[in-house]
């Protein structure tokens, strides 16, 4: 199989992305049996540096729904967008509370792949 492919570049806010794991459906939910999958929307630096201003660092993106939202035991679940991970889950101070953290995987790609080959 082909590992999947880092992302490169920054992600623009309101770009819709693809999150995936095997959390919870309520936030006090047992895990799922089953992958589940859905979309969520990537948030701007300003509007999430309003919910976690002292918490933010360059090194996270922040994604928001509604419906969904990764919980507790989806920490590093990935975030997806054309057939490349962007994110990990990294977090965040409530689920569908406030935003979702994630590691900014394309700040750390360059590392990542230094990483991979020794």
């Amino acid at each position: 199989a082909k590992p999947i492919k880092l992302g490169t570049k920054d992600l623009k806010g309101n770009t819709k992305v693809v999150a995936s794991g095997w959390g919870p459906s309520s936030e006090y939910g047992e895990p799922s049996p089953n992958l589940l999958s859905g979309e969520l929307t990537i948030l701007d630096w300003n509007t999430c540096s309003e919910s976690y201003s002292d918490d933010l660092t360059p090194r996270l993106i922040c994604t928001s729904d509604t419906d969904i939202a990764p919980c507790g035991s989806d920490f590093g679940d990935p975030v997806v967008y054309k057939k490349a991970v962007y994110g990990l889950y990294a977090g965040g101070y409530g689920c569908l509370t406030y935003p979702a953290l994630f590691t900014d995987v394309a700040s750390l790609s360059n590392w990542v792949k230094s990483a991979i080959k020794q």
